[in-house]
This record gives C-alpha cells, sequence and structure tokens, in this order.
C-alpha cells in the first residue's frame, strides 16, 4: 500500500502515538491496580454502568485524537506553536490524569480532574481553532465525554443514578 501524501503522514503518526499512550496509560492502570473501586462502592444506572465499562476504549480514540491534533499543529511552523504547545499540555494533562487523582481514589479530586482537563481542551481548541479547525474539531470529543463523566461522577457522589 502506498504511503499517503505528505500533508496526511503527521496525522497518522499522531493518531497512533495517541493510542500507543492511551493504550500505555490503560496498561499501567491495569497493572499497578490503580482505579479500583471498593466492594460494593459501583457506578448505579444505566448510563453509569456503560460509561464504567467502555472508559478504557473511549480513552484510546480521545488520545488518537488529541495525539493527531498535536502533530497536525507541530506540522504547522511557527505559526502554530501556541496551539500545538496546548494539545501537548492537554496530552500530558490526560496522560497524568490517574496519578494527579491519587488512582482516582477520591471522586472529589476525579470531578476537579475533569474539570482542569475540559478548560485544558476547551483552551487547546480556542487555540487551534483559527490556525487548523481539522486540529480543533479533533479536540472536541474531550470536552463531550468529560461533561458526560462528569454528570454520572456528580450523580454516583450524590447517591442518584444515571
Amino acid at each position: 500500500m502506498p504511503l499517503p501524501p505528505a500533508g496526511d503522514r503527521p496525522a497518522i503518526r499522531g493518531s497512533l502515538l495517541g493510542a500507543l499512550l492511551a493504550l500505555g496509560v490503560n496498561l499501567g492502570i491495569q497493572l499497578f491496580g490503580v482505579g479500583e473501586e471498593p466492594a460494593g462502592a459501583g457506578y448505579p444506572g444505566p448510563v453509569n454502568a456503560v460509561i464504567y465499562q467502555i472508559v478504557p476504549f473511549v480513552w484510546i480514540g480521545l488520545f488518537a485524537a488529541i495525539g493527531t491534533a498535536w502533530f497536525l499543529l507541530r506540522a504547522g511552523g511557527r505559526s502554530s506553536a501556541v496551539p500545538a504547545a496546548a494539545a501537548a499540555l492537554l496530552l500530558a494533562n490526560c496522560a497524568l490524569y490517574p496519578v494527579y487523582t491519587l488512582g482516582f481514589s477520591s471522586r472529589e479530586l476525579g470531578l476537579a480532574g475533569n474539570g482542569l482537563t475540559a478548560v485544558l481542551a476547551a483552551f487547546a481548541i480556542g487555540a487551534a481553532l483559527e490556525r487548523c479547525p481539522r486540529a480543533a474539531l479533533l479536540m472536541v470529543p474531550v470536552v463531550i465525554w468529560v461533561a458526560l463523566a462528569s454528570i454520572g461522577l456528580v450523580a454516583v457522589m450524590t447517591g442518584r443514578t444515571f
């Protein structure tokens, strides 16, 4: 199969880098046992049950999208330096989320982490929008996912089903 045009190669590298980073983060979570819920502390409700089951798979896609956006912005040269840095910061934040939420042990820290992730994603989207709308669009699902996860987390914290 021939290589894609040179303009698409950064997107392919970014997708692969992001997906590999997500797989590494998810593997680390599994190997080190972070994110284990105490017995009986599940996520009540049909939507939360689905969210909890698909989290690793969703993040593989989100990391791939952020990685793609980052490489697209890096390929834009000096004029895209700030947007590329914002995408890199978002990528680093997402990779470090399990660490700064203390292995998901605190739902309050998780909610604060979701807020930080949403703010960084919005900043990265805004920074990229003028330089590379395609890169900005690739980061929009992060905001949507974090909003949905936050609603589910608030439901759990308040004893409601979702």
